[in-house]
This record gives structure tokens, sequence and C-alpha cells, in this order.
């Protein structure tokens, strides 16, 4: 009986470190951001303008005028669909609605340093399925973070920013064991988790003209942690309870922006994003008295964005943006679960300022897409079709208060 304990507990370390991989997943819609980058593609290194800023470029903080208030949140909704090989139909994942809360404030300390704290979830993606005996239920990964942020102008060109990354990381997965690529339908396990983890960002924005700047943003990868526990049942019959933990890793990343404005009414932006995924060679965790390790080779990916905006009356603006985002996860572990998928997103979006007043309202809406195929090959765990849609909606409401400080 120990023995067969043992067995069950590597199984459901195998199918929990597999499932883990889904930190590879959190570049949907490359990583919008607030509705403005919503809005633009996800493109707002060289032109961050709110809240937006503590995870796109901080420095940025310290050339918004005066001081700011933005409160606001998204929906992020995402639809996978996964067809095994030698099954004629899609099994489509349940229709899911991730909240994602957004927001944070800034103020200039003197003419030259502004302090501010802004909130925002870095990344996440999860699924859930109905489906009657198919083995993967439901997984998600998300990482929520606070982030306190100092930005300083040296000169009238030059900006720099520093940040800390405090991030809160949730994880659940739910679903038949497995041992490698092999399932053990008969047991079914589910994981929650979560964590706390701590992490670092640089950033500069440098301003040629007032038609042309650059912008650089680096963030560190963030460790986290993850305490919980599992349940295990075979043929419905609970087997225990078990405790849990699970060590995740969120990526850093190095972006570069360029913003260009050939007029008084149009804003161009383009970013560039590398994330170093590669630095993931394995994953661990440990349930009960059982701690394992599992190679998993993830890959460096990238993004690219193009956003425009457009005044099109003082109190209005429209925005549209392009991008394309690569994936992380290798074919070999791609599951229902962390269905990532290489692809496009279109995006468009709105500001509305009133003549007189101090706030504005930004609405943005991203929509991504992509098609993936596993082949049949020794250890992959789920060979077959992959089809993800993603849509992401923003709001907030932005209050500007004070003077000084600079906001182009």
């Amino acid at each position: 009986m120990k023995r067969l304990t043992e067995v069950m507990f590597l199984c459901c370390l195998c199918c929990l470190v597999a499932t883990s991989a889904m930190a590879g997943g959190t570049n949907a819609i490359s990583a919008s951001v607030g509705p403005r980058p919503a809005g633009m593609g996800g493109a707002q290194v060289a032109d961050p303008v709110d809240a937006s800023a503590f995870y796109y470029n901080v420095a940025g903080l310290a050339r918004i005028e005066g001081g700011f208030l933005q409160l606001g949140g998204g929906a992020i909704i995402p639809k996978a669909e996964y067809q095994r090989l030698g099954v004629g139909r899609f099994i489509e994942s349940e229709d899911t609605i991730l909240p994602s809360p957004f927001g944070g404030f800034g103020i200039h300390l003197n003419d030259r340093l502004a302090f501010g704290l802004g909130w925002h979830l870095r990344g996440g993606m999860g699924s859930r399925y109905d489906e009657k005996d198919f083995p993967w239920q439901e997984g998600m990964l998300g990482l929520m973070e606070v982030v306190p942020a100092l930005a300083l102008k040296v000169n009238d060109r030059l900006y720099v920013g520093v940040k800390l990354d405090i991030g809160y990381a949730q994880f659940k997965n739910a679903g038949d064991l497995q041992l490698g690529s092999t399932l053990i339908s008969p047991v079914e396990m589910a994981v929650e988790a979560s964590g706390i983890g701590v992490g670092f960002g640089v950033a500069a924005l440098y301003e040629v003209s007032e038609r042309f700047a650059l912008g650089i943003s680096y963030t560190s990868p963030l460790d986290v942690k993850m305490k919980g526990s599992t349940k295990l049942k075979l043929l419905d019959i609970p087997l225990g309870e078990y405790e849990t933990e699970v060590a995740a890793n969120f990526a850093g990343r190095l972006a570069v922006g360029v913003k260009v404005k050939p007029n008084d009414w149009l804003t161009l932006l383009f970013d560039a994003t590398g994330y170093d995924y590669s630095g993931m060679k394995e994953l661990t965790a440990k349930i009960g008295p059982i701690n394992y390790s599992q190679k998993v080779n993830w890959h460096d990916n990238f993004t690219l964005n193009a956003g425009a905006e457009i005044e099109v009356t003082e109190e209005l603006l429209t925005r549209l943006g392009l991008c394309w985002h690569t994936a992380a996860i290798p074919r070999a572990t791609t599951m229902p679960t962390a269905p990532e998928v290489a692809g496009p997103g279109v995006s468009f979006g709105f500001g509305y300022q009133p003549k007189g007043r101090s706030w504005i309202l930004d609405l943005g809406y991203a929509h991504g897409w992509g098609e993936r195929e596993v082949e049949n090959h020794r250890g992959f765990i789920a060979p077959g079709k992959y089809r993800v849609d993603v849509d992401v909606l923003w709001l907030s409401v932005n209050w500007k208060f004070g003077g000084g400080g600079k906001d182009k």
C-alpha cells in the first residue's frame, strides 16, 4: 500500500509539473496591460502616459504632468479547442471570464523625482472543460502584482526609473493523474496553491525630439514558491488530502520601443519584447513526502507590437493596433489546460476627456488567436490539434491633478 501511494504521488507530480508550464502562456494578446496599451496592440514602451507605465516603462512616471489616480480593470475571456489524434471533433473549453484588476497613482515629489504605486495582472491564463471522461478538467496560473516605483527626470530629454515587483501567484489544476505521457484515469487529482515572490525592474525613456522618442525596459524573472494542498480520488473514493509545494517561474523580459509623431493628431508606437523562458530548464514540486523535478526546456519567445493613436477631436482619441506573439511552451508539454499557441492579435480602443474636465475615460479591446498541431511522438503529453481565441476588454477612469512634470 505504501508503494502504491508513492507511485500515485509521482504520477500526480508529473501531471502537476507538466501543467505548471502554463507560466509560459502568460503572453496572450502580447501581455496588454491596461486599456490604452490594449487598444494599441500592446505597444507602450516609448510613450507611457498612465498607470500602464508600471508594467511597460516606469521611467514615464517622471514625465506625466502633475499627479494621477487611475482605477479600472479588465476581463480576459479565453476559448480553447482540442482535437485528439484519431478523433473527428474538437472538444471546447467552457466559457470563462478571468478578472484582471488594474490601476495606480503617481505624484511628483519635486521637479525631478516622482513616486508611484501600481497594480495589475502580470500574466495569467486558464481553461476549464466539462466534457465527460475528458482527462483534463481545469488549469489556471496567474500572477497579480503590486508595483512601487521611483522615476527621475535626468534632463529635459532623459528619464529613468526603478521598480519593485511584488507578486501574488495562484495555481489550480484538476484532472486525471498522468505519468509522463500516460494517463491513469481511475485516479483524479485537484490541486490549489498560492504564494508570493519579489522581482525588480529598471527603465529609461529618451526624447530625441518632440516627435520622436525611444524607450527601453527590463523586468527581472520572478520566482514564486506556492503552497497549498492536493486532493486525490480513486474511482470517486477520496484517498486523502496532502500538503503541496509548487515552484513557478514568471519570465523576465526586455522591451524596446519607438514613438513617432508625424503630426499633431497622430502618434505611432512600435515595441519588441523578448522573454527569457529558456532559463526554465526544469520545474520542481513536492506533494506530501515526495520531491520531484522534471525537465521542460521552455523556449525564449518574443512579441512584436504596433499601435496608432488618432486625435479625432479635442475630446476624443481613437486607437488601433496589431501584434504577433510566439510560443514558449514546447510541443512536448502542450496540453488542453495550457494550450499556448503562436499567432496574431488585433485591437482597438478610445479615450474620452470632456472639455474642461480633469479625468479621461479609456476603453480598450484586443483579440488574439492561433492554431497549433502537435505530432504523436513518444513522451508528448497531448498530441493533436489546438485552436485558441482570447478576448480582452479593459476599462478605466484616470483623474489628473496638480502641476509640474511633463506629459507629451
